[in-house]
């Protein structure tokens, strides 16, 4: 999994988020279930942290927690927003 501190700002990772998808503008792109699971697990994992210091986390959290990441040229990318996961 990503490893990102308790200290880790939710702000700073959404945004790093947000600005990747609209800097680079790339389409989605998919990957197998094996092709996740061959990623190595300190590089792929599931969102967990709850960041409920976000004024609007309740309105986006449905967006975040659960979905699949991968951390991928120093960017995480999200489930559902970077990636798909074929099944």
């Amino acid at each position: 999994m990503p490893k990102f501190s308790e200290s880790t700002s939710c702000a700073g990772i959404i945004l790093q988020g947000l600005v990747l998808s609209n800097l680079r503008r790339r389409r989605m792109f998919t990957l197998t279930r094996n092709e996740f699971e061959s990623i190595n697990p300190d590089y792929r994992g599931v969102w967990q942290k709850e960041c409920i210091e976000l004024p609007k986390w309740p309105q986006i959290r449905e967006q975040y927690v659960g979905k699949r990441t991968i951390l991928r040229q120093g960017a995480l990318l999200i489930e559902d927003m970077h990636f798909s996961i074929m099944t």
